[in-house]
C-alpha cells in the first residue's frame, strides 16, 4: 500500500515545519531537496562501490523520515513528472542512425525481436502468477530496453494504480541488482565460449539492463568489445520510444467522441526523444552538447529515482513478496539466452 501523506500527522522524529504556500518557491525548496539527495547517492554510490540507483532509493527514503513532506513532495511530484520526463527525452542524443547501421542487418532485425520475446515472456508470467499484466509490461520493459531508465519511463505512460510507486520502486531495484550481477558475471562467459570482439559486444549489450554496466562489463574485457556493447545497448534504448508510443495506445486503447474513435497522441517526451535522436544523426550537434545532454539525463533520471524512493513504502514492498523477484530474474535469464542464441554459431 502505498504510504499516505498527512501534513497534519508527520513521522516520529520529523522536523518540525512551518507553514509554506503550495506556490512556486515551495516547489523550488523540494526540487532543491531532490537534487541535493540525489547528488549525494551519487557520492554516496562511488565511496561505497555500490550501484548509484540502488544508493539513491535508500536515500530517498530514508530522507523522508527526516525532511518535513509538506516542504519536499511538491518538488519530488516534479522529479518524477517533468524532471523524469525530460531525462528520458534527452536520451535521444546518445543515438544515431550511424550506430544502428554498424550493427548489421541480422543483429538490427534480431535485437527487436528477442526484445518483444522478453516482454511479452514477463508481462504473460505476471498475468498468469499475479494477475497483474501492468507490472509486467513494467518489469519486462525495464529488463528489455534499458532497466532502471526504461522503468521510469514506462511508470509515467502506464494506468496508474495504488501500487504503482511501489510497483516501480520494486523494478527499479531488482533491474538495478540483476544489471550489477551480469556486470560481474557475463563477461566470464566470453572467454568460455570463444566469442570474437564483435560477438562479446553483442552479447553483453543485448543482455545487460542498464547502460553503466553494459559499460563495466564490455570494457572489462577490451575497449573493442565495450564499444561494440554501448553501440548494442543504444540500439536497445533507441526502441524506448516506439516502445512506449506501443504501450501506450493498447493500454489507453481508443476512445470514443462524438460516436468517432480517437487515438492518444504520443507522450511529447517521446517525441523529443525521436526527433533528438534524428537531429544526432544529422551530425549537426556538437559533441560537447552531447556529452552535457548526456550527464543532465543521467541525473533526472537519478533525481527521480530518488524522489520515488521518497515518496514510497518500504513496506508496500516487502508485500510484493518474491513471486515478482522469481519472475525478473526468469526474465534477464531469458534474455540472456536468447543472445547467446544470436552470437552462436
Amino acid at each position: 500500500m502505498v504510504r499516505p501523506f498527512h501534513a497534519e500527522q508527520l513521522r516520529p522524529g520529523k522536523l518540525a515545519a512551518r507553514s509554506l504556500p503550495d506556490n512556486a518557491a515551495t516547489i523550488l525548496l523540494g526540487l532543491a531537496m531532490i537534487c541535493a539527495l540525489a547528488y549525494a547517492a551519487r557520492t554516496v554510490a562511488i565511496w561505497l562501490h555500490m550501484p548509484t540507483m540502488i544508493s539513491a532509493v535508500l536515500l530517498g527514503y530514508g530522507a523522508a523520515f527526516v525532511l518535513p513532506a509538506e516542504w519536499a513532495m511538491p518538488g519530488a511530484n516534479v522529479a518524477t513528472g517533468l524532471m523524469l520526463r525530460l531525462g528520458v527525452a534527452l536520451l535521444g542524443l546518445r543515438i544515431s542512425f550511424d550506430q544502428i547501421a554498424a550493427l548489421g542487418p541480422t543483429t538490427a532485425i534480431a535485437i527487436p525481436l528477442i526484445m518483444a520475446a522478453t516482454i511479452l515472456s514477463v508481462t504473460l508470467l505476471c498475468k498468469r502468477f499475479l494477475g497483474d499484466p501492468s507490472f509486467g509490461l513494467l518489469a519486462g520493459g525495464a529488463i528489455a530496453i534499458c532497466g532502471a531508465s526504461a522503468a521510469m519511463a514506462l511508470s509515467s505512460v502506464l494506468p496508474a494504480n495504488p501500487r504503482s510507486r511501489a510497483s516501480t520502486l520494486l523494478v527499479v531495484i531488482c533491474v538495478t541488482a540483476l544489471s550489477t550481477i551480469a556486470m560481474l558475471l557475463y563477461p566470464l562467459l566470453v572467454p568460455a565460449l570463444g566469442l570474437s570482439d564483435f560477438s562479446a559486444g553483442v552479447l553483453l549489450g543485448a543482455s545487460i539492463h542498464d547502460v553503466a554496466q553494459v559499460v563495466g562489463a564490455g570494457y572489462t574485457l577490451s575497449d573493442a568489445v565495450g564499444e561494440n556493447a554501448i553501440i548494442v545497448k543504444l540500439y536497445r534504448v533507441a526502441l524506448l520510444a516506439p516502445i512506449l508510443a506501443i504501450i501506450q495506445v493498447t493500454q489507453i486503447g481508443s476512445r470514443t467522441e462524438g460516436g468517432r474513435a480517437s487515438w492518444p497522441l504520443p507522450p511529447w517526451f517521446v517525441v523529443v526523444f525521436a526527433g533528438l535522436c534524428i537531429t544526432n544523426s544529422l551530425w549537426v550537434v556538437p559533441g560537447i552538447v552531447i556529452a552535457k545532454a548526456g550527464d543532465l539525463s543521467s541525473f533526472f533520471l537519478l533525481a527521480a529515482v530518488t524522489a520515488l524512493g521518497f515518496k514510497t513504502s518500504w513496506r508496500s514492498l516487502s508485500a510484493a513478496g518474491v513471486v515478482p523477484i522469481v519472475i525478473m530474474v526468469a526474465g534477464s535469464l531469458l534474455i540472456l539466452a536468447l543472445s547467446l542464441l544470436l552470437v552462436l554459431p
